[in-house]
């Protein structure tokens, strides 16, 4: 009987091995047996998990075929996130299941039922969330209720980093490191030369804590280096007025302020909607743009500078970017304009893909490994990123909650 088992498992591990050959044309791979039965290392350097004993199970082999969630903002919305989770629906065919926050962020009774869609399916084994906004968390914990096995993402949350990263809620929490964005942003302007700096934003985005945050750590370091801050505060994207009336707002109040107060002016918005406006006015005023709340190449930049991305190249950060040098320098602005070289969501979104897939596949160290965390977001940007923790008031550092940080792009020299 042993005997039989034996050869019973052996053939399992072959077909199973066989499958994952073939996974390049399969809209469904199965999970990994691990390959070699000996000692060896994994994907992050650990070491690997000596042989099991008979009747135990890989966490491959328990999790069998599985599928992958993705719940990202709507098209409308953010389309840099929603193209991040059909490329990797393309990527990965049947795999891959989606589904989309309501462009409302107050929808909390949408937020959560769209999640539990996605977690109903008992092959979903992880779900990627991001841009995690408002009732994640109370998704994630419902979901948990029914199926603690799921390993779940978070990426971009605007929720406490305490609350959504405790034990029992989200595995992984990703977010850009919000202090530090804000201060390297400061710190750029006053490199181009800016006397001032004018901050855009809405009520409803300043009582979310990550961007308080933010703002906190922007006034006291344009303090430090004795430049002017400002803010402005403008119409709600979700008001009445809408995206347009937000986007109208902005184009015309940063033409007034760079009349009244000269080009050595730096401006900043904490909502994607405004970037674009924001930038065409500066570029059209000579003034200066650093950073966007989410950078990307992509976030803005093309649309204000008039740039037309050919379908193959959307999600090319280096061809974005050669795009933004070559039309920036012939506007004179190549030293008044920056960015990150790589979209930071898309890149939660993406290089959680990958991360999730890999601990289906039992290539991970449980569901938090963060060696392997760091090689997925590391190959997918392509570029120095700077990691850290998530540390609160008390000082309790949250190691399941990471923050990263890009490099500011210098047009003057890019490509050099």
């Amino acid at each position: 009987m042993r005997k039989m088992k034996k050869m019973m498992s052996l053939l399992l591990a072959v077909s199973m091995i066989g499958g994952l050959c073939a996974c390049g044309s399969s809209s469904q791979p199965a999970a990994s047996t691990g390959g070699s039965s000996s000692a060896g290392t994994t994907a992050a350097g650990s070491e690997a998990p000596a042989d099991k004993k008979e009747g135990e199970t890989s966490q491959a082999e328990a999790m069998g075929n599985y599928k992958i969630g993705i719940m990202t903002d709507t098209v409308s919305s953010t389309e840099e996130n929603y193209r991040a989770a059909m490329t990797m629906k393309a990527k990965y065919g049947d795999m891959i299941v989606t589904a989309t926050y309501p462009d409302k962020s107050s929808e909390l009774e949408t937020t959560i039922s769209n999640a539990l869609s996605l977690a109903s399916d008992p092959d979903v084994k992880a779900i990627v969330f991001c841009q995690a906004i408002e009732g994640t968390t109370a998704a994630i914990q419902k979901i948990k209720e029914k199926r603690p096995d799921m390993l779940c993402i978070v990426g971009g949350m605007t929720e406490d980093p305490a609350v959504i990263g405790a034990d029992g809620v989200a595995d992984i929490c990703l977010q850009k490191a919000t202090e530090e964005l804000g201060i390297q942003m400061v710190e750029g302007a006053k490199e181009r030369g800016a006397t001032r700096l004018i901050h855009y934003s809405f009520p409803r985005q300043m009582a979310m804590q990550v961007i308080h945050t933010r703002y906190e750590a922007i006034k006291a370091k344009c303090e430090e280096l004795g430049i002017e801050f400002m803010e402005v505060m403008t119409p709600d994207t979700q008001s009445d007025a809408g995206v347009a009336g937000t986007q109208q707002f902005v184009l015309e109040d940063v033409r007034r302020k760079i009349e009244e107060f000269g080009p050595d002016t730096a401006f900043y918005a904490t909502g994607v909607a405004m970037n674009e406006p924001m930038i065409k006015a500066v570029v059209e005023g000579g003034a200066i743009y650093i950073l966007q709340s989410d950078p990307s190449p992509f976030n803005g930049y093309p649309a204000a500078l008039g740039i037309e991305i050919p379908e193959d190249k959307k999600g090319d950060f280096q061809y974005g970017l050669q795009q933004i040098k070559e039309k920036s320098t012939a506007l004179g602005m190549e030293k008044r304009l920056s960015t990150w070289s790589f979209a930071v969501y898309p890149m939660f979104i993406c290089a959680g893909v990958e991360y999730a897939k890999a601990y289906c596949e039992g290539q991970t160290n449980g569901k938090f490994d963060p060696d392997v965390l760091k090689e997925k977001m590391s190959e997918y940007a392509k570029a120095d990123i700077q990691f850290s923790n998530y540390v609160d008031n008390n000082g309790t550092k949250f190691d399941n909650v990471i923050y990263v940080t890009g490099e500011l792009v210098d047009f003057s020299t890019f490509g050099e």
